[in-house]
């Protein structure tokens, strides 16, 4: 099997008995729509199929979905460019009952392996992101972290500085008047104190 061999998958649409209107113009062969709804707020993967309403209607009839599982699998190709072809293969159920239909979803394996190949990329271009990320946040912390510390150092270093100018602050009061001991004084507090004597 090569790469431009196209791919067959047979399934029932989900949820169509919401839609029963809408199977009228669903006879074997006619092409649905199908429309990604990545904002669906019951799920992002969500795959919507439609008929054409014709020319009375002028609308799409929406059906209903995709499995989950084929969604799940199918969605995030769609996203990077695969192309999916449905076409009803099979109405069920009888006039008064609720009504089925059986499609037939197709898709380049080609263009399943491209799309693959993006969301690859994307992966792993997001987690080199996510991995540099990390790493400034670690860098960032521990800039922080030396910041705090040098702070830290700084506030030591000043707080010493100030009990040091305070205690000789505390000695030149006491020196002044007359209980400080002049020897430990500066050239100018013992030449004034020799001058006085």
């Amino acid at each position: 099997m090569d790469d431009d061999t196209t791919i067959d998958i047979f399934t029932k649409i989900r949820g169509i008995s919401y839609y029963q209107r809408s199977t009228k113009w669903c006879k074997p062969g006619v092409k649905l729509i199908v429309i990604r709804e990545p904002k669906n707020r019951h799920d992002f993967n969500a795959v919507r199929l439609c008929v054409d309403g014709g020319v009375l209607f002028k609308k799409q009839r929406c059906l209903g979905y995709l499995s989950r599982d084929l969604a799940e699998q199918f969605a995030p190709l769609m996203d990077e460019g695969l192309k999916i072809k449905v076409v009803v293969s099979q109405r069920t159920g009888k006039r008064n009952q609720i009504r089925g239909v059986n499609v037939l979803m197709s898709y380049s394996k080609a263009q399943s392996l491209a799309a693959q190949k993006a969301i690859e990329k994307k992966f792993f271009a997001e987690r080199a992101r996510q991995i540099s990320q990390l790493k400034q946040i670690e860098i960032d912390a521990e800039q922080k972290e030396i910041a705090k510390r040098e702070r830290s150092v700084r506030r030591k270093d000043a707080t010493k500085a100030s009990i040091v100018t305070i205690g000789k602050a505390i000695k030149y009061v006491a020196y002044r008047i007359g209980d400080g001991d002049p020897i430990k004084y500066n050239d100018r507090d013992s030449s004034e104190q020799g001058g006085q004597r």
